[in-house]
């Protein structure tokens, strides 16, 4: 009777990695990564708010550019995602989710510098596979932790770059808290968040540049 068996149970759960990089160390990373295939995605990650999976479902022509404050930024249209094992997807996490991103400054005209590079060399997507579609999430993992142990930078996992961009955004940039929500593409969990709060791709620019 299976169910005679004693079972030992587990402990308390263990918690994965959750550190996260400062703008110092980012730095570090855009080095280690810097003329990869997966640099854009770690673009996207770092300074764009992306999951890993958004990082690599965006097209090449999706990276465009605007200016506000004297500051030159690159925004990019989320609307699809790479799944883990691979295959696109365009349901992304949430309805909210299919948003604008931004990025800042040096990160955007590189993120624009690989845009133009990678389509004039006849690429689709801006992480392309060289068959005409994106990786997989568990291919750009790998390569990720490879690049970062050749350059001798502190390994966490891809998806707390996310963690690293709201963080530094919010406690060190001091982006308002609802605009990084939303570039998030999270939900502003209040009544004028759900039904009332609707800012422009220019809105969210200036909030960022």
């Amino acid at each position: 009777n299976p169910m005679s068996v004693t079972y030992e149970m587990p402990g308390e759960e263990a918690h994965g990695d959750a550190g996260i990089y400062t703008l110092d160390e980012l730095m570090d990373v855009c080095r280690a990564v810097h003329g990869s295939l997966i640099e854009p995605a770690v673009l996207l990650m770092a300074f764009g708010s992306c999951r890993v999976g958004e990082s690599l479902g965006v097209m090449c022509s999706e990276v465009n550019t605007a200016e506000s404050c004297g500051v030159a930024v690159a925004t990019v249209k989320i609307v699809r995602q790479m799944r883990e094992r691979g295959g696109m997807s365009d349901r992304l996490k949430t309805p909210q989710s299919e948003r604008t991103v931004v990025l800042p400054g040096p990160m955007g005209k590189r993120l624009r510098e690989i845009a133009d590079e990678r389509a004039g060399d006849g690429d689709l997507w801006l992480v392309d596979n060289g068959f005409g579609s994106p990786i997989a999430q568990q291919t750009a993992a790998k390569l990720w932790g490879r690049l970062l142990k050749a350059a001798g930078v502190e390994h966490h996992p891809m998806k707390n770059l996310r963690a690293s961009w709201q963080t530094n955004a919010r406690w060190v940039l001091g982006i308002a808290p609802d605009a990084i929500e939303t570039l998030m593409g999270h939900r502003i969990p209040t009544v004028t968040g759900m039904h009332y709060d609707r800012p422009t791709d220019e809105m969210l620019v200036e909030a960022v540049a």
